[in-house]
């Protein structure tokens, strides 16, 4: 079952504005209450090897799912996901201000 085999990593989770442009995996535009990822660049792979995949994200006693779409190609370090700003502000509770935190995630 490979649900059970998942690798399990920790990282930096930031987030974007959805008004930068289209996603890398569909060529679509997204609405900030969609909750989407951007994949660091290490393991977004070559020719988008996470577009698609469902990311199981843990943070602070909260857990959900996000669809990778996307690179952030400013998350060069394996781990690293930027969130759109209705997922972020799911884990923050409302609150952008926060920025940045660290949460575990697989896939």
């Amino acid at each position: 079952d490979s649900l059970s085999k998942r690798d399990t990593y920790n990282g930096r989770m930031t987030w974007y504005p959805t008004d930068t442009g289209a996603d890398a995996c569909t060529g679509k535009n997204h609405q900030d209450s969609d909750w989407y990822v951007a994949m660091n660049v290490p393991q977004f792979g070559d020719g988008g090897g996470c577009c698609g995949k469902q990311v199981r994200i843990d943070y602070n006693g909260k857990s959900t799912v996000a669809t990778c779409v996307d690179q952030c190609a400013s998350c060069p370090l394996a781990g690293e996901l930027d969130m759109t700003k209705g997922l972020f502000e799911f884990f923050t509770d409302g609150n952008l201000d926060e920025g940045v935190f660290y949460a575990d995630w697989s896939y």
